[in-house]
C-alpha cells in the first residue's frame, strides 16, 4: 500500500512521541483503545492555566500507520494553539488530509475522541 506524503512523513518520523524524559505530573493522561484489539493511544496533554494555550502534547501509539500518523499530525497542529482549537478539528479533516481508507477510518474517530477526552478532562480539573 502506498500512503500519501503526510501519512508517510508522520508514520516514519512521528512528532511529539512520548520519551519519558520529562516530568509529566501536571499532564492530563488519556488512554483510548486496547493493544489486545490492535490499536491503542496514550495521550499526554498539557495546557497553560493562564493562557489556555496547549504547551505540549506527547503520545504513545500501538497500531497501524494511519493511527500513528493521525496522532502525530494533530499533536503538531495543536501545540501552541488555544485549547478551543481542538473542537475545531474533526475526524473528517483527518480522513481527508491523510487520505485514510474506508477500512481504517476508525483511526480518525479514535484520535478525535482521545483529543476531545483530554480537553474534557482538562476542563473538569481546571475550569
Amino acid at each position: 500500500m502506498i500512503y500519501n506524503h503526510l501519512v508517510a512523513s508522520h508514520f516514519f518520523e512521528p512528532r511529539n512521541v512520548f520519551d519519558g524524559s520529562d516530568n509529566y505530573k501536571d499532564y492530563i493522561i488519556v488512554n483510548s483503545g486496547t493493544i489486545a484489539l490492535g490499536d491503542a493511544i496514550v495521550l499526554y496533554f498539557n495546557c497553560s492555566l493562564e493562557t489556555k494555550v496547549i504547551s505540549q502534547i506527547k503520545f504513545k501509539v500501538y497500531g497501524n500507520p494511519y493511527l500513528v500518523a493521525s496522532v502525530s499530525y494533530w499533536s503538531e497542529k495543536l501545540v501552541g494553539k488555544k485549547i478551543d482549537a481542538v473542537s475545531s478539528l474533526s475526524s473528517q479533516e483527518l480522513i481527508d488530509d491523510l487520505e485514510i481508507t474506508q477500512t481504517k477510518k476508525y483511526c480518525a474517530y479514535m484520535v478525535e475522541d482521545v483529543f476531545n477526552q483530554a480537553v474534557k478532562q482538562w476542563r473538569e480539573e481546571n475550569d
